[in-house]
């Protein structure tokens, strides 16, 4: 029991070490950002849609915010551009970003060993499961399990029908289309462009339309941005849905690094690199001031909201990292819970300052051990916790 107990003690140990390191780094994520967001509302600058050229040029190089109208020219969208020529007449939308986003209804196997004991043997059954599943990727069925045994066939005819015989192929993919210029107001944020949600429905006209190809399937309204190929509710293994999507029209804020003016008129900006005396790194992400939000957002506004989202995120992280550390000391005071009591009290006659703490943790047992652990894993994190805020968000 004794050798058990230490090595459970060993193990929490590491458990302990793996788990200060791990939340370290998390935190040191966590206060760069936050460092961050409180360097945004104090040295930004608030600039107009229309702010004249000199001002501009005494600010190049600095952190400013802005909500401007979308300024770029637009080119019209339609499902030709997604290779949906047969769709043409569904809509025309002029945005920075449009998604076509198409999903198939397919069977989908999966695999799982059953674990079983026969005697003084382990015996490993493998099982298959079927289920129809919405899926945006093409399911390969041609090495289905149910296509070769009697007892998977079942399985999969109950979940995919009878009539079953694979997958087929899907005539359309998802893809974006994306504007190559995002300007908004004066300022050039095309580096932006690829972080804008599509979120926004794309109005689909009422018509008859078929899907491109051979294929010469009616498709159905399902929603005012939806077609599909089944009647609505009733889906079977090889319908199609087709949805679009649009990112927001504007107007956006931003609070960015000003950049120099081209030859169009237009202010490049970029992301404002953190002092490297924040020792937060240049490369990361959270290591740069660099926001962008559809709407009119004031500067406070912006970062308040980043703020919410992050430490709503590092919450649920910080309590698991508390209670694996209450875990973790837990298994280091395992060999208090075992070794008989005069056991301790002899270890302890050669460290006299420590014989009443031992004394009381072999009396105390598992139910004292516990609170000693609490005490111990919450407050090496708290104090973890406030020993990085001093030193990266003084």
């Amino acid at each position: 029991v004794l050798i058990t107990t230490c090595l459970l003690s060993l193990f929490g140990l590491f458990a302990y070490s793996v788990t200060m390191i791990v939340l370290s780094v998390h935190e040191h994520r966590f206060l760069c950002l936050q460092r961050e967001l409180g360097s945004a509302i104090l040295q930004h600058s608030d600039v107009d849609c229309g702010e004249p050229r000199e001002r501009l040029n005494e600010i190049v190089g600095q952190l400013i915010h802005f909500t401007c109208p979308i300024t770029a020219d637009l080119e019209e969208c339609t499902p030709a551009n997604f290779g949906a020529q047969s769709l043409d007449q569904a809509f025309k939308v002029k945005a920075l970003k449009v998604k076509q986003e198409v999903l198939m209804y397919q069977c989908r196997e999966t695999a799982s060993v059953l674990e079983e004991k026969a005697g003084t043997t382990m015996v490993h059954t493998h099982a298959y499961e079927y289920k129809a599943v919405w899926s945006a990727e093409s399911l390969d069925s041609s090495a289905f399990h149910g296509f070769r045994d009697s007892f998977s066939r079942k399985h999969m005819q109950d979940a995919c029908g009878d009539d079953f015989r694979g997958n087929p192929g899907m005539p359309m993919k998802s893809s974006t289309v994306s504007s190559k210029v995002f300007k908004v107001g004066v300022f050039d944020i095309s580096h932006h462009i690829g972080f804008l949600e599509t979120d926004v429905p794309v109005p689909i006209q009422t018509g008859f339309y078929k899907l491109p190809g051979s294929l010469s399937t009616s498709l159905f309204h399902e929603s005012n941005n939806s077609l599909t190929t089944c009647a609505p509710g009733t889906p079977k293994i090889g319908c199609l849905r087709v949805a679009y999507w649009q990112s927001k029209p504007g107007p956006f804020s931003a609070t960015v690094q000003l950049g120099p003016a081209d030859g169009s008129g237009s202010w490049k900006t970029d992301a404002w690199p953190v002092p490297p005396s924040w020792m937060c790194g240049r490369q990361r992400r959270d290591a740069q001031i660099d926001h962008i939000q559809a709407g009119d957002h004031a500067a406070h506004e912006m970062v308040w909201d980043i703020h919410e989202q992050d430490f709503l995120g590092a919450l649920p992280f910080r309590v698991t990292a508390g209670a694996v550390a209450v875990f973790a000391c837990f298994l280091c005071l395992a060999p208090l819970t075992a070794m008989p009591s005069s056991a301790i009290r002899a270890c302890a006659a050669t460290l006299p300052s420590l014989s009443l703490l031992v004394d009381m943790a072999s009396r105390a047992r598992c139910r004292h051990a516990l609170f000693m652990s609490v005490g111990a894993g919450s407050s090496s994190v708290l104090l973890l916790i406030g020993l990085q805020g001093c030193v990266l968000h003084p």
